[in-house]
């Protein structure tokens, strides 16, 4: 099982160029023997150095990185760029491959796009490799063809021509995103709950031990903050409401079911409201919090439990 992983996302410099290079040559050599044969692996790595990062930054491409500090240990564990090309802006993602899907190279992209809608794109480009094309539609890609890839030792990779359009965000603002604010006297023990029983995944955490951090289910996030004294948490319903936050969802049945298989604490049951409509249920975290799922039912009939 997936470990919550705390790190910090900051901009990179010239000093950072070796650890950026093992970073990259870590989710080559780990992620890429799943996707290609090993000569092509072999030669995909071979130019990773930190020079190459170097003369990089020099033509004036940006990099992020993902620093983990773990028992006073300091490691990155991926980074991602953006950068310009003959008008045309791009992108790259890379994370170690015990960093892969915990929300760190979503994390990491999203630096990266916002980089690249601040210098005026809007679309953003990545020849992707195969292991990053579920990766890359995740973040909003879309597949544009399929070609390959010159390595600098000649050799041809397979790969992926994906294309992103910013376009719609910079010609229209729009509330992208909102989140409930949850104050709980340990993160790292809240966010494994919402993970291990709730179906929520990390999306980022800061501190260690973590102080803050983000979890998140198809899209939707809930932000986790240390407060020191538990005495602080006032839940709603501890003051007469029902929920902290409403997930509306697509398939109610399945959901209550799921997460009553995994344990949850449920604070009622799938119950009809007439009154508006719905068919739902809620489920309350160890720290009081009570999540209710819900889904249109035109056909409900009272509100009487089924």
């Amino acid at each position: 099982m997936d470990p919550i992983v705390a790190c910090e996302i900051r901009p990179a410099g010239v000093a950072d160029v070796e650890e950026i290079a093992a970073a990259h040559l870590d989710s080559i050599r780990s992620i890429g023997p799943l996707y290609y044969p090993a000569d092509i692996v072999n030669e995909w790595g071979a130019r990773v150095n930190g020079a190459l990062y170097v003369n990089a930054m020099a033509r004036g491409e940006v990099f992020f990185i993902a620093v983990r500090e773990l028992d006073e240990e300091r490691e990155v564990v991926g980074f991602s760029s953006h950068r310009v090309d003959e008008d045309e802006h791009r992108t790259a993602v890379y994370v170690r491959g015990h960093a892969a899907r915990l929300g760190i190279g979503s994390a990491l992209f999203r630096t990266a796009e916002a980089s690249a809608i601040v210098s005026g794109a809007t679309s953003l480009h990545v020849d992707a490799s195969l292991a990053a094309v579920r990766f890359y539609k995740a973040n909003g890609f879309e597949e544009v063809g399929r070609g390959e890839h010159r390595l600098s030792s000649g050799r041809l990779m397979p790969c992926v021509f994906m294309r992103k359009n910013l376009a719609s965000r910079q010609s229209k603002i729009m509330l992208l995103r909102s989140a409930p604010y949850f104050p709980v006297p340990d993160v790292e023990k809240a966010s494994t709950y919402y993970r291990d029983v709730l179906g929520f995944q990390a999306e980022y955490s800061a501190g260690s031990p973590a102080q803050f951090a983000i979890v998140s289910r198809d899209g939707l996030a809930i932000m986790l903050r240390r407060v020191a004294d538990p005495s602080e948490l006032s839940p709603n319903e501890r003051q007469g409401g029902t929920w902290d936050a409403f997930f509306w969802v697509s398939d109610v049945e399945s959901l209550h079911d799921e997460l009553r298989s995994k344990g949850a604490d449920l604070a009622y049951g799938l119950v009809v409201r007439a009154e508006y409509q719905m068919k739902e249920f809620a489920a309350r975290d160890p720290n009081g919090y009570v999540l209710g799922f819900g889904q249109e039912w035109p056909q409900g009939s009272g509100s009487s439990e089924t």
